[in-house]
């Protein structure tokens, strides 16, 4: 079995990190996986936990899970796969237009975009100008929640 399961009535029944995420140690998870370099092994868990009728909860870098990413393994699996499941894409964004180049996803509409990021960073700096454009400047602390796709969410915060 790829990965060991929770016996819960409900909830999420095991998580699991991807080991290059800087904060794992806080989040609380059963077991570790690298998406980039086992793509097999995180296809065989979700086959095996839908099997299982067992809930799944990855927590990996948006650049190997978004949808919105192109070629991710995420999208990829789903695509293959017909998969179903939820994604929840996290970032910070910008407050202010000077801030927009320095989104690890930058919005290059007019450039090549070699790592297939443009969608990302388009969509929010998208969603964060819905705040910053307002007469009123954005809270100190500030987030927001967009669904961005049939199984995407978005959640973005500063």
């Amino acid at each position: 079995m790829p990965w060991s399961f929770c016996e819960q009535k409900e909830g999420i029944d095991v998580v699991v990190v991807d080991p290059n995420l800087t904060h794992k140690v806080e989040i609380p998870h059963q077991d570790e996986i690298e998406l980039k370099l086992e793509l097999e092994r995180f296809s065989e868990g979700i086959k095996t936990a839908k099997g299982l009728k067992k809930r799944v909860a990855m927590v990996l870098p948006a650049i190997y899970a978004s949808t919105l990413l192109e070629n991710s393994p995420v999208s990829k699996y789903l695509a293959n796969e017909k998969g179903t499941g939820l994604v929840f894409t996290m970032s910070r964004f910008p407050t202010n237009q000077a801030e927009e180049s320095d989104l690890i996803y930058p919005c290059v509409p007019h450039q090549e975009d070699r790592v297939g990021a443009r969608n990302l960073g388009c969509m929010i700096v998208s969603k964060a100008k819905t705040l910053y454009r307002k007469k009123n400047p954005a809270p100190k602390r500030a987030g927001l929640v967009d669904q961005v796709g049939l199984s995407e969410y978005l959640v973005l915060f500063n």
